[in-house]
Order: C-alpha cells, then sequence, then structure tokens
C-alpha cells in the first residue's frame, strides 16, 4: 500500500498468476476499478493449490486502485496493494 505500482493510461496489462504455495488451500486476486464487458470478462481470479490465471487489463482514468486477496484472512496479513494510474484519460463519461 504504500508502494504503490506505477502504470499508465490506456496502456493494456497482464498479469500471470500462480498459487504455488502448499499452505494456501484457495487463493484469490481482485482488482477494483476495471470495466467488465459484456462477453466473458471478470475482476476476481479464484485459485485452488498448484492453479494458474490470466487477468489482462487497462485503466482509462488516472487514480490509485486497490488491488487485495478476497479471503479476509490473507488481506489482514496484508495481501493487498495500489496500482497508481497516472496520464491523462482516455475515455470521456457521457
Amino acid at each position: 500500500m504504500t508502494h504503490p505500482i506505477p502504470l499508465q493510461t490506456g496502456k493494456p496489462y497482464r498479469i500471470y498468476l500462480v498459487n504455488m504455495l502448499e499452505f494456501d488451500l484457495m487463493n484469490s486476486f481482485h482488482m477494483h476499478g476495471t470495466e467488465e464487458k459484456l462477453n466473458y470478462m471478470t475482476d476476481i481470479v479464484t485459485l485452488a493449490q498448484g492453479d494458474r490465471g490470466i487477468i489482462e487489463f487497462k485503466y482509462d482514468y488516472p487514480g490509485e486502485y486497490m488491488f487485495h486477496a478476497h479471503q479476509t484472512e490473507f488481506t489482514d496479513k496484508g495481501w493487498m496493494g495500489l496500482f497508481k494510474v497516472v496520464g491523462a484519460p482516455k475515455n470521456t463519461p457521457a
């Protein structure tokens, strides 16, 4: 939380996730501020032991956006962070 990950508005990003810890029976990655489309997209990837996932996203507006596990016991231990998105807005709200 004190060292946000810098990102640029309008630039596509891809995160590869792996749950490779044997004590994490179930873990997840949830991100805020992304726009979901009508096709199959989500802002949460849930992973059992050994599972892998990919998140592809971009931010159209500058700001700080939180990401975290969806399991309270992990977020309570600090499994959370921020993306700090900089740059001009790429879309103008209607």
